[in-house]
């Protein structure tokens, strides 16, 4: 009796501590995820919310806000608001985002480039003498593209009205308008390249005295090289400054980047294997006439990024398009691919 009742006595204390246990552990975890939850953010750092369409999004760092602006996904009006204050306060005038403002070097002269430092444009006008007699080929092209779609759109639209199945080519074209979509998508901007309006834009966002070749001499080692390079860009004065480079082999683009400091970019390049191939380097500096920021510094190169990208079609660039908008390319396509894609729509 005495050991039933010990023994009874040992479960229910072990019981008691389990349970404490549990409890004690169960505690800990919920202390932990609401640690978690509260420190997703590094301790101590400023918590901030941006002002979306329809609520509060965030939170997020400094650094995060800083980038969403330069990427053009929130811009200086959007409202923000930092943890612990009582105000949503627009970026532009936020004191802890005035040093996205800044008043740099503009648009400053730049030394008109010898006719050597000129061979790209030349080539440019060259090429583009010749990419002109294919215009009225790729001009069919599209209108023959233009057609089909209309014509699926038309019947589609009659075959309803007469509660009738649409014929059965016209629905295999039909259902393959996604394709035709972005072919013509394509011929667009490869009429821009061989008609030279690529090209006028591009020109349009350069400042005066501000695109510039330099030929790489092949028998030099890669050291040799770059500082022949790097020492071209002090004579330019173009090493300092914000500009997009293209990485060429004869007439050939390799690769198109952007840089906030070319010169600080492109000595990156030393050991890289396209330094290896190139026979030319390209510098192109954008117009940053009444850019107030960053954000509008960015935008100008993204713009030409773009376009250079579309222009030339680099072999080595992973990302083909680079950054859309802010550039009259773009704002054309928009409209023109969106009356096609009216014209692709299935009618229902």
């Amino acid at each position: 009796m005495q050991i039933r009742m010990h023994i009874g006595t040992v479960a229910q204390n072990f019981r008691k501590k389990l349970g404490n246990i549990f409890y004690e552990t169960g505690a800990l975890l919920e202390f932990w995820s609401y640690k978690w939850k509260n420190t997703f953010l590094p301790c101590g750092m400023n918590k901030y919310y941006y002002n979306g369409e329809e609520e509060y999004v965030g939170p997020f760092t400094r650094n995060q806000i800083i980038r969403f602006i330069l990427e053009g996904a929130l811009d200086e009006e959007t409202l923000v608001f930092r943890e612990g204050d009582s105000n949503w306060i627009k970026i532009e005038e936020h004191e802890d985002f005035r040093d996205i403002s800044d008043s740099d070097n503009g648009d400053i002269d730049l030394k008109e480039p010898s006719e050597e430092e000129k061979s790209s444009s030349v080539e440019d006008r060259e090429q583009l003498s010749r990419a002109k007699r294919e215009i009225p080929k790729l001009l069919k092209s599209i209108r023959s593209e233009l057609e089909d779609l209309w014509e699926c759109q038309r019947e589609a639209i009659l075959a309803r009205v007469m509660d009738d199945d649409l014929d059965e080519e016209l629905e295999k074209k039909r259902s393959k308008s996604k394709d035709a979509f972005k072919r013509i998508e394509e011929s667009v901007i490869d009429f821009w390249r061989k008609d030279g309006q690529l090209l006028r834009w591009i020109q349009d966002h350069l400042r005066k005295h501000a695109d510039y070749t330099f030929p790489i001499a092949q028998n030099d080692t890669r050291r040799i090289k770059m500082q022949k390079i790097r020492g071209w860009l002090e004579v330019t004065g173009l090493g300092e400054l914000r500009g997009c480079y293209c990485w060429k082999q004869d007439e050939k683009y390799l690769y198109v980047g952007q840089a906030s400091v070319l010169d600080n970019r492109i000595n990156t390049y030393e050991t890289h294997y396209l330094f290896s191939n190139a026979t030319h380097i390209r510098i192109m500096i954008p117009s940053f006439h009444g850019c107030r920021s960053q954000v509008h510094y960015r935008r100008k190169l993204n713009a030409l990024e773009r376009l250079l990208l579309l222009q030339y079609q680099p072999s080595e660039n992973k990302d083909k398009n680079g950054h859309k908008g802010y550039n009259a390319a773009d704002e054309c396509l928009k409209y023109i691919m969106g009356e096609v894609r009216e014209l692709a729509t299935d009618a229902e």
